[in-house]
């Protein structure tokens, strides 16, 4: 029971941060589909894009490795990635490598081997 709520509360945060970033676009009155609308919007994804990266860097500091887990999860869903390059051209370079390193470490390779051993180093 305690892993099924740890799942669960995992999972209802990367999902929000998910639904936090996609729902930006939203967020900004505009006319729907004036070039206007969509430059708006694209800065919206950009802005809240390098708002999330920010929190997940605070994790980090912080040394709240579970919570950067599920920052870089929420992130790292399939429609967040699929965003048009255009949003992810306008992060800047220190966000893009930032997001980078955050998300080599919490990467699922080998069975977040990175990840484990990041946490056994701390921990010693």
């Amino acid at each position: 029971p305690h892993i099924t709520a740890l799942t669960r509360a995992f999972n209802y945060v990367s999902y929000w941060i998910t639904s936090s970033i996609l729902t930006a676009f939203n967020s900004t009155p505009h006319t729907p589909g004036s070039a206007a609308a969509n430059e708006a919007g694209v800065k919206e994804l950009i802005r809240a894009l390098k708002d999330t990266v920010r929190m997940a860097e605070h994790a980090y500091r912080l040394r709240s490795f579970n919570t950067l887990a599920e920052i870089i999860a929420g992130i790292s869903h399939c429609a967040v990635e699929r965003l048009p390059r255009q949003v992810w051209d306008g992060l800047d370079e220190p966000t893009r490598d930032s997001l980078a390193r955050l998300s080599n470490l919490c990467s699922p390779m080998q069975n977040y081997a990175r990840y484990r051993a990041f946490i056994n180093n701390f921990l010693r």
